[in-house]
């Protein structure tokens, strides 16, 4: 039986090889510049403080994060961590994001004395607040004396436990509105063996004992590790609903677009393939059926920018475009089943404790806090897309292929699309649901748009680049716009038709 697999292990590893390390170059200093498109001038970013409403969030790091280590505040270089905060906070504002999420481990605020210590979350707190950003914090992690590093499950360790998050949220809830209950609760690395039951009783009285201190508070359940539908399920079963007003969840995959419709995606051995996850459709379903006002989030999501790094067990390929690239996609996929956050993880590279060993899906490099350009993708589109815009189904394309560019074989199908109102202007992102590459020339595509009002004026945002660009002579015909000779590539371009 093991040896039936060989040929296609062979094969699998081949592409993989072939993905990533021969990609071709772009033939022109503007990747646009042979197409439909007249350069116009460059996205301005936006600090948070600058910008009124938005989903985009952050999984902000300035702390170490619970990742089954025996998380202890001991442990702490507090003052190395205190000097470099104050640069990741101006970072993140100049980011333009206006959620962050930050993991409240309690392990690394109360000490083997039972003493507890603020001195990293107050700054962190301040200053992301300061800087117009909302924070919400996420409570989990066992205490290496109360629950021998284990959640809470008996009377004494959910007493100790109700100790410390009842600490916490009376500390801030002056600035803090949502409240995370626990990480991951359905994996082993953040529970053990995963117990929906236990998880489900943990927020009912951390959840009642947060609005009892502050009636205004939200509570955010779940925080599933991929989209879990049939954990979830329990809970709801359980009756979770009445315990929250977020559920939240975290879609991870090579192929964000797979929280939309169930996709086959190679993983590394001893699994060819991955089931990835069930599609979103499962969670609205059960908030639908619960009848309450639930918000869905896309909670923690991220892809790494080089190889051989912590934290991922997909495929490649990588390099920093490729992580851009996904970012993008992720955005404008949770755009499309109307999540009310969606959040990258994480803003700073992490080194492992002990080892030389990175997760590279961080915006910002370990050494110098430099950005990658995912954080000036993610930049890009925290200045473009805010404010209240509301998805429309209404706005809609049909592509024509005039030229497969280095996506070879894209069909039309393999083309995903979503519209957006905001005040008097329509906008249409797409893109080719293939394989992240470096480095492409990008197709060309004909786009018979309709839902666009007749008098408007186009303009093409590359979020990548940065670049706005006009388009030219689009044509009006039988209540429909055709926009032809436009770029189609591996990540979202992003139309937008604004009234004259």
């Amino acid at each position: 039986m093991r040896k039936a697999y060989l040929p296609a292990i062979i094969i699998s590893h081949l592409a993989f090889f072939l993905f990533s390390g021969c990609q071709p170059t772009p033939k022109s200093p503007d990747a646009l510049a042979n197409y439909n498109l007249s350069l116009k001038g460059k996205i301005a970013p936006l600090s948070s403080g600058e910008i009124d409403q938005a989903p985009w969030g952050i999984h902000f790091n300035g702390m170490p994060f619970h990742d089954n280590t025996h998380a202890q505040y001991d442990s702490l270089d507090v003052e190395s961590l205190l000097q470099e905060l104050p640069a990741l906070i101006q970072k993140t504002g100049e980011l333009g994001v206006k959620w962050a999420r930050i993991s409240v481990d309690w392990g690394l605020i109360e000490d083997h004395r039972g003493e507890f210590h603020w001195e990293l979350l107050d700054p962190m707190v301040n200053g992301l607040t300061d800087a117009g950003i909302a924070v919400y914090p996420s409570l989990h992690g066992g205490h290496f004396i109360h629950t021998g590093n284990k959640p809470p499950l008996t009377p004494a360790e959910i007493e100790a436990w109700l100790n410390f998050t009842s600490k916490v949220v009376t500390r801030y809830q002056d600035q803090v509105t949502y409240w995370e209950i626990w990480n991951e609760p359905n994996t082993t690395w953040f529970w053990g063996q995963p117990d929906a039951e236990a998880y489900h009783a943990l927020v009912e009285v951390t959840s009642k004992q947060i609005k009892e201190i502050d009636p205004a508070s939200k509570v955010i359940g779940g925080s599933l590790a991929r989209l879990d539908v049939p954990y979830a399920d329990t809970l709801f079963r359980l009756g979770i609903a009445d315990h929250i007003d977020v559920f939240s969840f975290h879609p991870y995959g090579v192929f964000p677009e797979a929280a939309l419709k169930k996709m086959k995606v190679q993983v590394r051995m001893p699994l060819l393939y991955e089931p990835v996850m069930n599609p979103v459709e499962g969670l609205i379903e059960l908030i639908e059926q619960s009848g309450k006002n639930i918000e869905l989030w896309q909670g923690e999501c991220g892809y790494p920018s080089a190889m051989n790094g912590g934290g991922w067990n997909g495929t490649g390929p990588y390099s920093p475009e490729v992580q851009a690239k996904w970012i993008l996609r992720r955005a404008f996929t949770d755009l499309s089943y109307d999540a009310k956050v969606s959040a990258y993880f994480m803003l700073k590279e992490n080194k492992h404790p002990y080892y030389d060993f990175f997760n590279y899906k961080g915006l910002l490099t370990f050494s110098d806090l430099a950005p990658k350009q995912g954080y000036l993708a993610l930049q890009n589109l925290c200045a473009v897309m805010h404010g209240d815009f509301k998805r429309d189904s209404e706005l809609a394309g049909e592509f024509t292929i005039q030229a497969e560019g280095d996506l070879f074989g894209i069909k039309p199908k393999n083309i995903h699309s979503t519209g957006f109102r905001k005040g008097d202007a329509a906008m249409f992102a797409y893109w080719g649901k293939t394989h992240m590459q470096n480095k492409v020339e990008p197709g060309k595509v004909d786009i018979q748009l309709k839902g666009v009002d007749l008098d408007c004026t186009f303009q093409l945002y590359d979020l990548l680049s940065g670049n706005i660009y006009d388009i030219d002579t689009p044509e009006y015909t039988e209540g429909q716009y055709k926009l032809k000779g436009l770029p189609l590539c591996d990540f979202p371009y992003l139309i937008i038709a604004q009234r004259r």
